[in-house]
């Protein structure tokens, strides 16, 4: 489909001989960015122990897509939605060496701002860490008391907390 760029339209309204073509994204690689909406950042760049076992080992494992262009795809939409406007410029000249423009790019950064939920900014984060792990503390605190007052003992009471903890524990969300 070819889109009239309107510099190029005509004094009287219509469009003129010429137009000019923006290849914007067909509709598979609409649906990897769509996908890649709910895909974890650890997806898309692998660590360095990953990358170590891979040439200690020198297995590969399969991640991703099996379209090398639609894998690219993939890691940019989760990489601009983690880090938005402050992304790498190695990642945009990688994303247009694997055949993208600067439209289609364009695309990509208005289909995630309009899908993607918004990030809490790091303070509002922290904060959230902050009062869970003091309500955390005054929860065990309190529950601390009224063991050692009902047991009568501080160390019975210790020992069933970590129980508990360690109960609990696996059943937290992860971010």
């Amino acid at each position: 489909m070819a889109y009239f760029h309107p510099d190029i339209i005509s004094a009287g309204g219509a469009p003129a001989a010429t137009s000019v073509v923006f290849p914007k994204l067909g509709p598979i690689e609409r649906e990897t960015v769509i996908v890649s909406l709910s895909d974890e950042i650890r997806t898309a760049r692998k660590g360095k122990l990953a990358r170590l076992s891979e040439w200690i080992f020198a297995v590969r494992p399969s991640s991703g897509l099996a379209s090398p262009r639609l894998e690219m795809l993939r890691r940019y939409a989760i990489l601009f939605r983690v880090h938005g406007d402050a992304l790498g410029e190695h990642d945009r000249a990688a994303f247009i060496a694997a055949g993208f423009t600067e439209a289609q790019r364009a695309e990509v950064h208005l289909m995630v701002r309009r899908f993607a939920p918004p990030r809490p900014s790091l303070g509002r984060r922290l904060a959230g860490w902050g009062f869970g792990l003091a309500g955390a503390g005054l929860l065990t605190a309190g529950l601390y008391w009224w063991l050692t007052e009902h047991l009568g003992d501080g160390l019975i009471s210790t020992v069933v907390l970590l129980l508990l903890a360690g109960a609990l524990l696996p059943l937290t969300p992860r971010d």
